[in-house]
């Protein structure tokens, strides 16, 4: 496994509480809107259905040249390190997420209502904690229950 290595840590500044509830703000709109937009893109009777696969390769797609972008113009170092392991790992981590979770997802929106997806989604740490237990054995912390509850807490609220 490839070493990441910093020249110099990063410099942490008190961010100003206007632009911490505006980041909150803007997760919760893309992250809570995320499911009803796939539902409406991927299913025909709303006028648009786009294939769930081609939907999110475009979506990735436009994505990852963003994301490129900005390390060409803020990090250009980053990319001119990156070694041809490190690619390829991390194009069969992309492939992965985006054609296993997000293609996957997608597909299924064109029957499952939205509302049940993002609850599904919102189970996911539930399950990863069972799944953990039951196939690994692992030991479940006091902590990781409270975290998980008071996750699920919120989903309820929302």
């Amino acid at each position: 496994m490839a070493k990441t290595v910093s020249k110099s840590a990063p410099r942490l500044t008190a961010a100003a509480p206007l632009a911490i509830a505006l980041a909150m703000l803007t997760i919760y709109i893309v992250w809570g809107t995320t499911y009803l937009a796939i539902r409406v893109v991927v299913d025909p009777d709303q006028g648009v259905a786009i294939p769930p696969f081609a939907m999110v390769s475009i979506r990735f797609a436009f994505a990852g040249l963003a994301m490129l972008a900005l390390v060409a113009i803020f990090a250009r170092d980053a990319l001119r390190s990156l070694t041809r392991a490190q690619i390829r790992d991390q194009a069969i981590v992309g492939l992965a997420l985006n054609v296993g979770g997000l293609g996957v997802t997608s597909f299924g929106e064109q029957t499952i209502p939205s509302g049940i997806t993002a609850l599904l989604i919102a189970l996911l740490p539930i399950w990863v904690a069972v799944i953990g237990r039951v196939v690994y054995k692992d030991h479940i912390a006091p902590l990781s229950i409270l975290g998980i509850a008071v996750g699920i807490i919120g989903v309820v609220i929302l």
